[in-house]
This record gives C-alpha cells, structure tokens and sequence, in this order.
C-alpha cells in the first residue's frame, strides 16, 4: 500500500540573537537550545500543530464573511469559534496561506535567520533538567549529562513539564506548584490524517460565490445544536457519534507533500476523551475513524472512498509521541479560568515564572496555542525588557 509521509513541524520563536525556541518533528521527541550574540540561552520544547485557517464549509446556501485568524477548539463548551451559517456554508476569508507552505516552512525559516546570526541548533538533545540555584536559572542539563550553562533559559514545553519536572519543585513556591498541577490538560480531540488519491469536494462549496480557488482549510460544524451533541456524548466518557471536523489539504498548498494526483488531508476534531468509559481505545479506534469519515461524506460525498491509508492520533498518542501531557495541544484547557491572566496561573500571565531567567513562551502562555507566534512575541518583548538586568545577574 502507498503511503504518504506528513511531517508535522511544531512552533518555533525567536529573540533576534539571544534565543530561538525550537521543537522537532512530531516523529522525534526532543529539546533544543541555542548559543549567540551578546547572549546564551536554552530552550526545551514539543509545541503545537496547526494549519492556518482558509475557509468554514457546512452544508446547503453560502454566506462570506471576513474573518481576522482563525478559530481552534478547547475546553469543553461549545462556544467553540467556528464560522458557521445556519443551514449553510460559511467561507471565512481568513488567513492567507502563500503557495508553497507548509508547517515546516516557519520553523525553517526562522532556523535560518537565527543561523545567520551565529545561533546553534541542537535537536535530539533530550534536556532533563533546568539548572536552578539561588532562585534563578543558570542552564540545562541533557539527558546524556551534558550541562549548558546560560544567561537565561526560555521553555516552551507545557507549563506541567516545565515546572513538574524539568524544575525541581524544591526551587518553587508551594502556591505556585499546586497551581501548576491543578492545570487542566486532559485533551479531547483528535488528529487524524490521511493519504487520499483526490481532493475532498464540498457539495456546499462554489468558487464564484465564495470568492476562493478552493477550502484548503475548513470547518465542519453546521449548527450550534451539532457541536453539543458532539459534546453531550464526550461529557460521560464516550466519543462523538458525529464529530465536528476541521479537514485541511496542506498538499494542496504544497504539491511537493503527496505524490503526483494525490493529497494528504488532515483533519481536527473531536470529541474523543483521553479514556472512555465501559470500553477502551483499542477497540474503539476504527468505530470512530467510521463515524469521522461519516461526517465528511455528508459534507462531501464519497471521500472516504478516496482514502488509500490513514493514521489517527487520540490524546492518549498525542502525549506518548511528543510528550505533551493529557494530549492537548493546547498544553491546557482554553477555558475561561485558564485564559488571559490565569494562563498558566494567575501572577504568572506575563512569560515569567518564579525562577528568575527562567521564561515561558508555549501554549501553556496566552493566548494559547496555533501557530500565531504570538507566545513568542511577547515573551521576547518581556525578556528584552529584562534582559540587562538579567545578564548583569548572571555575570
């Protein structure tokens, strides 16, 4: 059988040459760090996977609506931001995606430009510890044993693994710690991803009225009352009869990832809690893949017949392949109590921690995950703010 390589590249940041935030491949685990200018610094990471938002296609009429970003799924209410019309199709004109693109184009990008600058990359370098001592960071320690010492280091693995095991919980204040491990990450969504010998064909799709070549990047979730019941049957552990879906065509974008005349599809959904009641996974998996390829032949018939191969990811996998507890992508919930100023906890909402040097710029930070760089933005502003008075510290 033929099958078809995706490779799912994470989220990176940057500090012009004082830090870069990497994370490998969804297939290999590993911590990153970086060396350069004026600065050393480390940074551990397994980040997000997204695809940036391009169109929302339900079923029957069509409404165009201008949309600013794009909307993703957490927390487990349905006041999801999804673009949806009563009864019929809603085409958000979103975010641009450049012919070419692919996620692993912005991590290269910006390994590149950091590399410009002197800056050096290690992946496969499992970090074990950050080093802390007198109330502040000074490095990293690899798993190999290996310690690199740094002016300040910038995590953006999950707050959990940050600060419920890559720092001893002897160097943090107790208020904190059990906050920290009161951040809800049990995940409920899945990925699923699937080599296909055709592009999906929306029945509820016309290039002329909705003004795009094509839905690269789609959202199925017809009306309020679909996305509850997708709800309603995850609340008592069980999955969704008719999950929401979001199917995205990267190939489309890039015809360099699927053979000539194929595609790869990749969809986000949900709801699949991280254990399920009176049953377990390993029967449940194909029941479940049934009802998501259900789903997307409504809306657009005959594609499960298009699919040569697939490979589902539920939470549970999520976490054991990129460590990233509960299999959230999100790191955490992106409820109301886990938002804004309590994200990851209230008093820590702005990229510091209670180790001095010591930052955080991933999901667990506001506003959460996607590929936004948004994390990464802001952590840069607030370490530049801080950054002569840390390194006169660290001298």
């Amino acid at each position: 059988m033929t099958r078809f390589t995706y490779s799912l590249a994470l989220m990176a940041s940057t500090l012009a040459t004082t830090t870069l935030l990497t994370d490998a491949s969804a297939q290999v685990t590993s911590s990153s760090y970086s060396t350069g200018g004026v600065a050393r610094s480390s940074a551990t990471g397994n980040g997000n996977v997204q695809i940036s938002a391009r169109a929302a296609v339900s079923n029957g009429g069509y409404a165009n609506a201008r949309m600013n970003g794009s909307g993703r799924f957490g927390g487990r209410a349905t006041g999801q931001a999804i673009a949806a019309s009563h009864g019929g199709t809603a085409i958000a004109n979103g975010n641009s995606i450049a012919r070419g693109w692919n996620a692993r184009s912005d991590s290269n990008a910006i390994a590149a430009s950091g590399q410009s600058h002197g800056m050096e990359i290690r992946t496969g370098a499992a970090v074990e510890e950050i080093l802390v001592r007198g109330g502040r960071s000074y490095g990293v320690r690899l798993a190999s044993g290996e310690e690199i010492k740094a002016k300040l280091v910038v995590s953006n693995v999950s707050a959990k693994l940050t600060f419920g095991d890559l720092v001893k919980r002897d160097h943090l204040p107790q208020e904190f710690a059990e906050r920290i491990d009161g951040f809800r990450t049990r995940g409920m969504g899945f990925k699923l991803l699937c080599a296909v010998d055709r592009k999906p064909v929306y029945k509820g799709f016309d290039a002329e009225k909705c003004g795009i070549e094509y839905p690269g990047y789609a959202h199925i979730g017809p009306t309020p009352e679909f996305l509850e019941r997708a709800f309603d049957e995850a609340k008592f552990g069980w999955y969704s009869s008719e999950p929401f879906l979001s199917p995205s065509v990267p190939s489309y974008f890039d015809p360099t990832l699927a053979p000539d005349g194929k595609h790869i599809v990749t969809f986000q959904g949900g709801v699949t809690p991280y254990e399920l009641s009176n049953s377990d996974w390993d029967k449940e998996r194909e029941p479940f893949v049934r009802n998501a390829m259900r789903v997307m032949d409504r809306f657009a018939p005959g594609f499960s017949d298009s699919v040569i191969d697939y490979k589902l990811y539920l939470p549970k996998d999520i976490e054991d392949d990129i460590n990233m507890p509960g299999g959230n992508t999100q790191h955490g919930e992106l409820s109301l109590d886990q938002l804004f100023f309590n994200r990851p906890v209230p008093g820590y909402a702005d990229y510091r921690s209670p180790v001095a040097a010591l930052y955080q710029c991933g999901a667990s930070t506001h506003p959460g995950g996607a590929v936004s760089g948004v994390n990464g933005h802001n952590a840069a502003r607030e370490i530049l703010k801080d950054w002569r008075q840390v390194s006169r510290n660290a001298d």
